[in-house]
């Protein structure tokens, strides 16, 4: 079931899958899911913002300005 990618994507990172968390994120970003922008500032998420991955997405979501 391919469903709810940002859900998945979120339920991975709270298992410290990092992997499979990117890879659900991005199927949520591929699928312009605007509520992704809540869930990349969502405290829980903060084991995956060191990651250049998450630094990458939240640029390309807006989250961060392009230097």
């Amino acid at each position: 079931m391919e469903g709810f990618p940002k859900a998945r994507g979120m339920v991975y990172a709270g298992l410290g899958d990092k992997d499979q968390a990117f890879e659900w994120l991005e199927k949520a970003h591929a699928n312009c899911d605007d509520r992704l922008v809540f869930v990349m500032t969502d405290p829980l998420m903060d084991s995956l913002g060191s990651d250049p991955r998450f630094q990458n997405l939240a640029r390309r979501i807006g989250l961060l300005e392009r230097r």
